[in-house]
């Protein structure tokens, strides 16, 4: 089980290679725990074991030996301790180790230890040249200064040396810390070969140090690069840093962690922007009133022509790099290679640029904020004189700290959504309660979007939790980690029960009792979990065996039995009331009449999962083995008739974990779990849920497949689920997972750091979970909401070539549910009598009716169905007839628009025709008609005035009427007009083209302003809606929605995703607080309606709603480590702060 390595982890003898694999990229990754772990040796003195680090093969060496996906090695790289045989990752330890040495070691001895290091940094091909380290600042106030002032006196230091001695020196309570100055970034694209990859290249100023290039220790100490890089990397300096005045760091990292490998050139392109840019932004009085500045989301790709430094020169990869592009970004690029970029990607926004200084300028944009900042501060020097100017440049500076500080935390929060979203969320209030103009609520809404099913989550354990167990009939979580206990928790609350003073690797739960079996350190052990929670007792060893390795363990036979598996094949049955055996199947005995399992070595069995008898319908037990060889079998303890489920020649890679029901068997691989049909041995899904990665978890549950990993925890169906669970709960939820569990409709994931997390159907409170399916849907003045519901199945995607209501949505209710067998109805005003088939194409709602509109039947005309209110009754129909006369398809045969206008007097519908009719809602009679041109049937009712768009795109008009007396009141032309929306008091009207094209208009429908366009993506618009206020506009585009201000034309927040469906309708609350998506899957065929999404736009309170969701804010220790001094202590969980 993955938990934090420590140095004992790292300095023990040996290490397997399957435990390497799962804990050491700890060692790499976002944790960067072997640079934290030699840090505290320095703290600590540890100078034994900083050699063994250096000179050793101990597990550290193992792990990163295991753990690199791509090995380097320096081949001359081979004095001592270097070994020509490993790769570059051991290298780097090794000269890490002996950096350490370099300030605890006799200080004589100084010199010859940074020689180690200083070999190993000339050959990874990070370093610029320069000048030698003669004097260090006295800022430098390490408590190892004397070393460096030795080295530096002798001639023996070099700046690279110097950063990463002062990174090493500067651990936990040492009080010191580099001053360093958040710089600029941008995204690279890299070209790995058959896939690209996204990476953030950032730059940070130290003041206090020389000028120079040097990669960041904190993130760069285990990275090499090849020569080309490194050549380019010199000439990016030259052209664009060599001016700086202070030490500039450098780093490259992605959502994982840093980047270990860095090979070719064409990062020098974005190197020399960004030093250009650190270089406007470092000037101590115009840094900080620059308004032109390189923006977030764009990436730079390219390299500077070594002969022609100012100029770019192409690069290679673009198949690769473009691939991983979203269409939201724009990308600078060589403008030799446009023309190419262009064949692979026709989607993102390819800028061109002729020389590096181009680039620069292509990224930068005005920041409006900084300009508005700007002008006031040269308005009070002319009002105040230099005094006053003076103080507000020292204001400046601060508030700048402070946003660069607020942003630096958001971005981080992004970039650890996934891997620990706990701690994205706490980083993203703290940027949100710094700077509440920063990007801090975008992170916490991206953070909260990714993990929207993530209900609670605690710290369980200080630093891992190992083995995991829940009953949500009991209400109960039981854990182990790495403290020396087992803690029993309310699953509804998160509330500690209490505590077993015994460590356990494995627990599993009774079915109906609370009763816990534990393998702990002594044995098998069982527990009471009701409050007090206790230890029972232990059970005695099996006698049929001589392994001490536990494969798997579970209760049956209505928890009378508790059956264990032993990693030697060998199974034994307890009596769970005596504690005693009743009886102990050996390995021979088991796996009779396979011959070739009894050949396979002692330890035959990987992994095991226990069948109940009751549901396999026998008396006796059934366990499911994979064995060493990859193949799986099955063994039934009352007879000796073991049989090969699946054959070791269908297994795909080596097979980890396996779960298994009467009907399938399932066995996770590196590339994913696979299925098989235990029938017929037939494979029936690989990867299980489309996810290829191996997870560490593996379950069969209700019917349900549960599976958890590094990059969360799923619950698909399998057979036939007892329970019907949200469609979300089939993606990735939780962030990353070593241990899960599911019991009912709870699910139980983490481990990482000891948290864990109930990942359920909903947040409540970012992405409002739903299981309606509608295709059209209207707020009440309530927030409510009616929607025409389609046919579903288990919450899925339905059929919409019929309706089969009008449902009542109460956004804030909880999701309906399945409650032995029937489920709780929400509101619904049925459509027509059974005979008949309705196709609802639009809703509408007033304070006293409810309206669809469409068709009745395949074959019928168009007609609006209305309803009261207050009544469920068979609803009134109202039709325009003279529409449907003619030989017409069914298609042409539709009423598509239904609206009240805001008193409710009048009901307005538009067929497809042009044909629209008002009706009195007094007395129900038609009032009059008004014909429109066909083409197009968007119309908008915000008072007595209607809008309409009228004809096809090229003839296209918008047109005002008078609802009351029918007549046109005005006409404009809109030529390729698509799309309309128009604010509740019809002041703002605005427009939309196919081709993305917005236009506002006033309320005499002229323009008012420039159009603009919207981002470029490589789907057409298709859903557009105005919020009340006429301020901001949703836009689909594909399955993303993305909402815009309408004052600046810029994206308000992130695109909302809706996971690969074509979003088809937006719809705003009242408040503007709520956006209601309806979206279709891609399928062919019959179109379907994918669920209901309901997303919270604004009106949270973002402390709340983190200090709840993630338990707490940041503590003094993660705010020093996260935040730094430059920025007083928030307690952002205080009473006083919600």
């Amino acid at each position: 089980m993955t938990r934090e390595l420590d140095l004992a982890d790292l300095t023990a003898d040996r290490i397997e290679y399957g435990d390497a694999d799962l804990v050491g990229h700890q060692l790499i990754n976002a944790r960067r725990r072997l640079i934290t772990i030699i840090r505290d040796c320095v703290v600590d003195n540890k100078i034994a074991d900083l050699e063994a680090l250096r000179d050793g093969s101990l597990a550290v060496h193992t792990m990163l030996k295991v753990i690199a996906e791509h090995p380097t090695r320096m081949p001359d790289l081979t004095d001592a301790p270097f070994r020509p045989r490993e790769g570059a990752l051991i290298h780097a330890t090794r000269a890490l180790a002996s950096l350490g040495l370099t300030l605890i070691a006799d200080q004589e001895q100084a010199g010859r230890h940074l020689s180690v290091f200083r070999r190993w940094a000339t050959r990874a091909g990070l370093e610029v040249p320069a000048e030698p380290i003669t004097r260090i600042s006295a800022a430098v106030a390490t408590p190892h200064a004397a070393t460096l002032r030795h080295l530096a006196n002798g001639g023996e230091l070099d700046l690279l040396s110097l950063v990463w001695l002062i990174a090493l020196d500067s651990g936990r309570g040492t009080g010191f810390a580099l001053p360093v100055r958040r710089g600029p970034s941008t995204e690279v694209l890299l070209d790995l070969g058959s896939q690209g990859k996204r990476a953030v290249l950032r730059l940070s100023r130290v003041p206090a140090l020389p000028s120079g290039l040097v990669p960041d220790p904190a993130s760069m100490a285990l990275s090499s690069a090849d020569s080309r890089f490194h050549a380019a990397l010199g000439t990016a300096w030259q052209e664009a840093g060599g001016t700086s005045r202070d030490a500039v760091l450098w780093s490259l990292t992605d959502p994982a962690g840093p980047i270990t490998r860095v090979t070719q050139e064409s990062l020098s392109l974005a190197f020399a922007v960004l030093l250009d840019e650190q270089r406007r932004l470092a000037k101590p009085f115009l840094g900080p009133l620059t308004v032109r500045r390189l923006q977030s989301r764009i990436a730079i790709v390219g390299q500077l022509d070594p002969d022609q430094p100012a100029a770019t020169a192409s690069v290679s990869g673009y198949d690769t790099k473009l691939a991983v592009v979203g269409s939201d970004m724009r990308v600078i690029l060589p403008e030799a290679d446009h023309a190419t970029a262009r064949k692979e990607n026709s989607r993102a926004e390819l800028v061109p640029a002729a020389t590096w200084r181009a680039a620069a300028v292509a990224g930068r944009r005005i920041d409006r904020r900084r300009l508005l900042a700007v002008t006031a501060v040269i308005a009070l020097i002319l009002a105040t004189g230099t005094f006053a100017l003076y103080r507000v440049s020292e204001s400046h500076r601060d508030a700048d700290s402070r946003r660069a500080t607020a942003s630096d935390l958001a971005a981080r929060a992004v970039s650890l959504r996934r891997a620990d979203p706990t701690l994205a969320a706490k980083l993203g209030l703290a940027a949100y309660r710094i700077d509440p103009g920063s990007r801090g609520v975008d992170a916490m809404r991206d953070v909260l979007s990714d993990n929207r099913n993530v209900l609670r989550t605690w710290q369980a354990d200080s630093s891992r939790v190992s083995a995991l167990t829940l009953s949500q009939a009991l209400d109960v979580v039981v854990t182990s980690g790495g403290e020396q206990v087992s803690r029993v928790w309310a699953l509804s609350t998160g509330e500690l029960k209490g505590e077993i003073p015994k460590q356990a690797s494995d627990l599993v739960i009774a079915g109906e009792h609370p009763l816990v079996a534990a393998w702990t350190d002594t044995g098998l052990a069982l527990f009471d979990v009701t409050a007090p929670p206790t230890e029972l007792g232990a059970f005695p060893e099996a006698s049929c065996t001589k392994s001490k390795s536990l494969v798997t363990m579970g209760f049956s036979h209505s928890d009378a039995a508790l059956v264990a598996v032993w990693r030697d094949g060998a199974i034994s049955t307890y009596d769970v009331v005596t504690r005693q055996p009743t009886a102990c199947l050996s390995a021979a005995d088991a796996m009779t009449p396979l011959d070739y399992a009894m050949k396979l070595h002692q330890e035959k069995v990987v992994a095991a999962d226990i069948v109940d008898p009751g549901f396999a319908g026998r008396s006796d037990d059934e366990v499911v083995m994979v064995l060493a060889d990859n193949s799986v079998i099955s063994v039934r303890t009352g007879s000796r008739d073991a049989r090969i489920e699946v054959p070791k020649e269908k297994t795909t890679g080596n097979a980890a974990l396996v779960a298994a029901t009467p009907h399938h068997i399932s066995v996770a691989t590196p590339s994913g779990v696979v299925v098989w049909r235990r029938a017929d041995q037939v494979q029936v899904s690989n990867p299980a849920g489309g996810l290829g990665f191996q997870p560490r978890v593996l379950a069969a549950s209700n019917g349900r497949l549960l599976f958890a990993g590094e990059t969360g925890t799923v619950a698909i169906p399998a057979d036939r689920p007892d329970y019907v669970l949200a469609a979300s709960l089939e993606q990735l939820n939780g962030g990353a997972a070593t241990v899960a569990a599911m019991s009912g409709r709870a699910i139980v994931a983490g481990g990482p750091g000891g948290r864990i997390s109930v990942i359920g159907d909903s947040s409540g409170q970012l992405a409002l979970a739903q299981r309606v399916t509608v295709t059209s849907t209207a707020f009440l003045s309530d927030g409510r909401l009616v929607g025409a519901e389609a046919p579903s199945s288990e919450g899925r995607a339905a059929n919409t070539t019929w309706s089969t209501a009008v449902v009542l949505v109460d956004p804030n209710a909880p999701v309906p549910q399945k409650v032995d067998g029937q489920e709780s109805e929400p509101d619904r005003w049925r459509l027509t009598k059974r005979s008949d088939r309705f196709y609802a194409n639009d809703v509408a709602v007033s304070s006293n009716f409810v309206a669809a509109a469409g068709q009745v039947n395949v074959q019928g005309g168009g007609t609006v169905l209305v309803w009261p209110w207050h009544e469920r009754v068979i609803p009134r129909q109202l039709t325009l007839p003279d529409s449907d006369k003619g030989k017409k398809r069914p298609e042409e045969r539709l009423i598509a628009r239904v609206a009240f206008t805001p008193d409710g007097n009048l009901l307005v519908a538009r067929h497809i025709s042009g044909e629209v009719g008002v009706w009195s809602t007094d007395n129900w009679e038609l009032l009059g008609r008004f014909h429109l041109k066909p083409g197009n049937t968007d119309m908008e009712i915000p008072s007595t005035h209607g809008f309409f768009l009228e004809g096809e795109p090229e003839e296209c008009q918008l047109v005002e009427v008078d609802l009351t007396t029918r007549e046109v009141v005005r006409r404009e032309p809109a030529e390729l007009v698509e799309r309309l929306s128009v604010s509740a008091d019809g002041s703002r009207v605005l427009t939309m083209t196919s081709e993305g094209v917005v236009q506002l208009r006033g309320a005499d429908l002229s323009p008012v302003g420039d159009s603009w366009r919207l981002a470029v993506s490589g789907d057409a618009p298709v859903a557009f809606a105005m919020d009340e206020a006429g301020s901001r506009v949703a836009v689909s585009q594909g399955d993303r929605v993305t909402i815009y201000d309408l004052a600046t034309q810029t994206m308000a927040m992130p695109p909302m995703r809706v996971d690969g469906s074509l979003v088809v309708r937006v719809t705003w609350s009242p408040n503007s607080e709520l956006l209601a998506v309806t979206a279709m899957p891609p399928v062919r065929g019959n179109k379907q309606v994918d669920v209901l999404r309901l997303f919270r736009i604004s009106g949270l309170d973002w402390t709340s709603q983190v200090c709840r969701w993630a338990g707490g804010g940041l503590d003094r220790t993660d705010w020093s480590r996260y935040v730094g001094v430059a920025v007083t202590y928030i307690d952002l969980c205080s009473e006083d702060a919600r």
